[in-house]
């Protein structure tokens, strides 16, 4: 029986899965609040948006199940992450070399 283009088959993800990824979330979570504590002027902030950028892919692949859509939306999704890592890059650049 062939399939139609609109018709997907349903994916079956296990509760193992779910809670090795909330596991792994919990862990990133106490490393950033420990990492927060930490009075390092220049890479506090840095490590913070990795981890939590960590945080949100994690949670695009396996809670939105990105992994399991088309390569369009990957690149779309892809694309907006690209945008707006780039706004913070320029954002922090500028607040870098400004002239004080």
């Amino acid at each position: 029986m062939e399939r139609t283009e609109g018709e997907q088959r349903a994916r079956i993800v296990s509760y193992r899965t779910y809670i090795m990824t909330w596991l792994f979330l919990l862990f990133l979570l106490a490393l950033n609040i420990s990492v927060s504590q930490v009075l390092v002027k220049g890479i506090t902030v840095l490590l913070n948006i990795i981890i939590a950028s960590c945080m949100a892919v994690t949670n695009l692949v396996f809670f939105m199940n990105l992994r399991y859509e088309g390569k369009f939306l990957r690149l779309m999704v892809s694309m907006a992450i690209l945008v707006l890592t780039l706004i913070i890059l320029f954002t922090f650049s500028d607040v870098l070399f400004r002239a004080r």
